[in-house]
């Protein structure tokens, strides 16, 4: 069986969820938006999902269910944005390629610098229309401090695809949140959180622009139930997640290993290093002979040949940003992966 330290691009999808899935794909088949009885059961599936969804996570807001996390930002510039109006968005070069590029297909951006602890500075003399910035980083797994990147006067889009049912979520400082089903153990769907004076704006993407693809309902009532149970059970989750974390770090005593972020700032989910002299991508080939799964850096770039453009932004040098190593953990992750990882990464370097 392959050992699977990925988690961070897609997990395993919890085995009940999977069951539901297929459960519910048998009832809830019919176009939600049709008029005959089976869509209207549909349609009220989805619409009890989208208040347990924004009961587990952020109660009061909107949720607009989508197929993946890239719908899910594009919906959520869209409805923040104007496109007849011209505005400024304030992002980094850090961000999920699909944000970036929606934030430039609706107004004129603005990049903000990233020290090398992975923090964002938003610079305090720019007015802008919305800041657009990722809560946890899905390479490094630095966790940003929400507030100070908060500026009056602008919307706030918060990507908390890496972090909800993760880590605790300052949900209420965002205008805008998001989740994928693959990333939290559902076996697919997204969805946008949005404050509910975007209603209007959010329910014309779908009912009368048709900008976004139509749900499954099966994919969101399973989501929103995932999403429910993890929430729930956070802490032990957390927990489970740090010990696997400490476990990791003290088994690559004694190596030449550069952890990008340190603990106390970083999502215990999900381990960036460094392995100076040494190729990620190289090592990652190394480690499927193995048996073991793990990445270079987030899935989004993984088929770009150039270094990657997260650390180019921390500051981090070419040499170094192909040097790293992503290891990403979920539920089903057990120390004795991260051990087999730890041993084979040792093995490895010395045959390199």
């Amino acid at each position: 069986m392959n050992n699977m330290l990925d988690n961070a691009a897609a997990c395993r999808p919890y085995l009940w969820a999977a069951e539901l899935f297929a459960e519910k794909s048998l009832e809830l088949f019919a176009n939600q938006e049709s008029a005959g009885d089976l869509g209207i059961k549909a349609a009220k599936a989805v619409e009890l999902a989208g208040e347990q969804l924004a009961s587990a996570v952020a109660p009061g807001y909107g949720v607009l269910f989508c197929n993946t996390a890239t719908d899910a930002l594009r919906a959520a510039v869209r409805s923040a944005l104007n496109p007849g109006k011209e505005s400024l968005s304030l992002t980094t070069k850090a961000e999920h390629p699909a944000l970036l590029h929606a934030l430039k297909d609706f107004s004129s951006v603005q990049y903000c610098k990233i020290g090398k602890d992975g923090k964002i500075r938003i610079p305090a003399d720019t007015k802008a229309d919305l800041i657009a910035v990722h809560h946890v980083n899905a390479e490094t797994g630095i966790i940003q401090d929400v507030q100070p990147l908060k500026q009056t006067g602008s919307l706030f889009l918060l990507d908390t695809t890496q972090s909800l049912c993760k880590i605790p979520v300052p949900v209420n400082t965002a205008d805008f949140l998001t989740v994928s089903g693959c990333k939290v153990g559902a076996p697919c769907g997204a969805a946008l959180l949005y404050r509910k004076k975007f209603e209007k704006q959010v329910k014309s993407l779908r009912l009368e622009e048709h900008g976004i693809g139509r749900c499954v309902p099966a994919a969101a009532v399973v989501l929103a139930e995932v999403v429910s149970k993890s929430i729930s059970a956070l802490p032990e989750r957390m927990a489970h997640a740090e010990n696997l974390r400490d476990l990791l770090r003290e088994s690559l005593s004694g190596l030449n290993v550069v952890f990008t972020g340190k603990p106390e700032i970083s999502s215990p989910w999900i381990n960036h290093l460094m392995l100076p002299g040494y190729q990620g991508g190289i090592l990652v080939r190394m480690f499927q002979e193995k048996g073991i799964t793990v990445a270079a850096g987030s899935a989004c770039s993984s088929e770009t040949p150039e270094p990657s453009a997260v650390l180019r932004a921390m500051g981090y040098s070419a040499t170094e940003a192909y040097s790293a190593l992503r290891v990403s953990f979920f539920d089903d992750t057990t120390p004795e992966e991260v051990l087999f990882f730890a041993n084979t990464l040792r093995e490895l370097l010395k045959n390199y």
